[in-house]
């Protein structure tokens, strides 16, 4: 988990992130692990409703203000109650501590954006309580949302878990402190895409193109369609700056040798020698 967090952290500050909400599941690790995250990222861990239980004060920033395109977005960050804290954090009521917040910022700023961590039932209760905030962007859940759900005019939008899709919103705001005019929302989806494709070609796996492209049209066709698709969707996850994307290849004498790859390989086994199971054949440690 530790490791699985700091590559996180990395990927983030890689991507330039503008902030991180804090939920529940990121006190797995305990406060100080989290923390000591905090201290590696180059980016802001906000929480308008976490607070330290022994000073009842908030342990990390309560918004950030992001200048864009010429306006001022507020941006707050409020968790659910209902999840699993250490005894050492106190989690104030979303409603109010967002009205706390919005009070200290809404005058310098021309929209406010919510990142939550709750369910949806509870983001569609805030929305419609919540007349400053005009966007809810969510997690906690893994819903994933084509097109965000609307309350009273305010959007909510969740882009589902562990990174494996890309959630793109556009926003049309043209007068300062008013309502948006358009959401624009668009859900890329690569590892449903991949998981698909490496279903098809596992079971067409001992097939020769010639075999599946005349005894097998349909698997052919689908085979194609998601080859496309696949493309399609890395090169405009690429289009955006602020994106991070890695693949996986097996280790195996299918693949050119790369230098950097061959590098990592050589390091690992020169820690963790591979084991001979006899003369002729050895035991790969990787998958």
């Amino acid at each position: 988990m530790a490791a699985k967090a700091s590559l996180i952290v990395d990927a983030f500050n890689e991507m330039n992130t503008t902030a991180l909400n804090i939920g529940d599941d990121d006190f797995i690790l305990g406060l100080d692990y989290l923390l000591s995250l905090r201290d590696r990222a180059k980016f802001p861990f906000i929480s308008s409703n976490i607070y330290s239980a022994e000073y009842n004060k908030p342990i990390f920033d309560e918004y950030v203000i992001w200048s864009q395109n010429g306006f001022n977005v507020g941006i707050i960050g409020l968790a659910w109650e209902g999840g699993n804290y250490p005894e050492s954090v106190v989690v104030h009521d979303p409603y109010v501590s967002a009205i706390d917040v919005i009070s200290k910022i809404k005058d310098r700023v021309d929209l406010i954006i919510a990142l939550t961590h709750m369910p949806l039932k509870v983001e569609t209760a805030l929305a419609d309580s919540l007349s400053e905030v005009e966007l809810f962007i969510g997690g906690h859940d893994g819903k994933r949302m084509i097109r965000p759900k609307l309350v009273n005019n305010h959007g909510i939008y969740k882009a589902g878990y562990e990174g494996q899709s890309l959630g793109i919103i556009e926003l049309k705001l043209t007068d300062r402190r008013k309502e948006i005019n358009e959401i624009t929302t668009k859900l890329l989806n690569l590892n449903r895409v991949e998981v698909n494709l490496a279903r098809l070609e596992e079971s067409l796996r001992g097939k020769t193109r010639e075999i599946i492209y005349e005894e097998n049209k349909q698997d052919a066709a689908k085979l194609e369609e998601l080859k496309a698709k696949q493309l399609k969707i890395r090169e405009e996850i690429r289009s955006y700056s602020n994106t991070a994307s890695f693949s996986l290849l097996k280790l195996t004498g299918g693949y050119s040798s790369d230098e950097q790859i061959e590098s990592y390989v050589n390091n690992f086994r020169s820690h963790f020698p591979i084991a001979v199971k006899n003369d002729d054949e050895e035991e790969l440690l990787f998958d």
